[in-house]
């Protein structure tokens, strides 16, 4: 791969399309979108992106960008003619767990560039697990035509390794939303006030759910730990959406199965990622479920506790040296508010936490420069 420095040539501006799970109000994919957009301009200023999404409006309002619909093939395949690089990532795009629909869209596109002979990379992805066999076969396919292939964590990269990838190909990365910073921000003040959380209410606990399984008793044990807790620390539980109304619907679902419901608080609609931050920053703890909510939890250097309902929840705890709590669906109430107490009386908030983020942001940046350098290339052939 040729090297680039991010002078300016005679060539015209890189043009790089981003394929992922955008446009569906889900804060965590779009704090990804914008971390991408912000490490790749650092790289490359006058970088065009364009991104495929499933709101195209909404995507360019937040993120200042073109946005094409992400089902409109004529469109998609008249952008992959003209730009330089296609970004697939960051996020869980390659796993056949939630279905195997989504896992072959975005290997598709990817197809529809090598037909276009436009360089495709895997931009910090948490893959798998790809459990069909005629997934893991499709996905070594396309991935072996991949120009760069970066992950976010180790798992990821043997995930790809057991189906065929060579090692020498695969890049460990970092998930892109880590770039984002921890500012000192008085909108988390003005939140608490909103939704009259006293200082007296301490410890503050940030609460992160999602939607999961059929089985649904997860609900009622998650419930009476916090209501236990409640109960013990005479403290506060906010309830952290991270995908607007399916996870707010869960949150009420918890707290309408509480006693101490009245200790109990979620956040409306309508914050930044930047808002989210500086909040978690003013918790005592976050018990996080959706992975981005622990991603948060981090940058803000706040203690968390993982609640996996899928491996990457544990994959990155284990990285930042977050506390695991187990299986969503094998949760116990008596176990996990011991949990959250134990945690909440632990003297050291995160020993070793600076080194580990500052490693994990230099290995984050890698992606955008890998992409830059690939763009590059395509570029200077035309």
């Amino acid at each position: 791969m040729t090297s680039f420095t991010g002078k300016k040539t005679k060539q015209r501006p890189l043009r790089i399309l981003i394929s992922g799970y955008y446009g569906f109000s889900n804060l965590g994919d779009e704090a990804i979108l914008t971390s991408i957009q912000k490490a790749l301009r650092e790289e490359y200023p006058e970088v065009e992106l364009t991104v495929l999404s499933a709101n195209p409006i909404l995507s360019s309002q937040l993120h200042g960008i073109k946005a094409i619909s992400r089902t409109d093939l004529k469109t998609i395949w008249k952008e992959l003619g003209r730009n330089d690089l296609l970004i697939s990532g960051g996020g869980s795009l390659l796993q056949d767990v939630t279905s195997s629909r989504s896992l072959q869209y975005y290997l598709f596109i990817m197809a529809l560039a090598k037909l276009r002979k436009l360089p495709y990379m895997i931009y910090a992805q948490g893959i798998g697990p790809i459990n069909s066999k005629l997934n893991q076969s499709l996905t070594r396919l396309i991935l072996k035509g991949a120009k760069v292939i970066t992950v976010r964590d180790q798992q990821s990269l043997d995930e790809l390794a057991s189906i065929g990838l060579p090692q020498e190909k695969l890049i460990l990365s970092a998930d892109p939303v880590l770039l984002y910073e921890n500012k000192p921000s008085k909108k988390a003040e003005e939140i608490l006030n909103s939704l009259n959380i006293q200082a007296a209410q301490k410890p503050w606990i940030a609460v992160s759910v999602r939607p999961w399984g059929k089985d649904q008793s997860w609900l009622d044990q998650i419930a009476k730990a916090l209501d236990q807790v409640i109960e013990k620390t005479k403290g506060h539980i906010l309830f952290i959406p991270m995908q607007q109304k399916e996870d707010e619907a869960v949150a009420l679902k918890i707290r309408a199965r509480m006693k101490e419901r009245a200790d109990v608080s979620c956040l409306p609609h309508g914050y930044t990622v930047e808002d989210v931050i500086a909040l978690m920053a003013q918790m005592d703890l976050v018990v996080g479920v959706r992975l981005h909510a622990l991603v948060f939890a981090a940058i803000a250097g706040t203690k968390a506790i993982a609640i996996r309902y899928d491996p990457k929840v544990d994959h990155f705890a284990e990285r930042v040296g977050q506390t695991l709590a187990g299986r969503l669906d094998k949760i116990e109430s008596d176990y996990l508010s011991q949990l959250i107490l134990d945690v909440l009386a632990e003297k050291k908030d995160l020993p070793g936490h600076e080194k580990k983020m500052e490693d994990l942001l230099q290995a984050a940046k890698f992606s955008a420069k890998l992409a830059i350098e690939a763009a590059a290339e395509k570029n200077s052939r035309k």
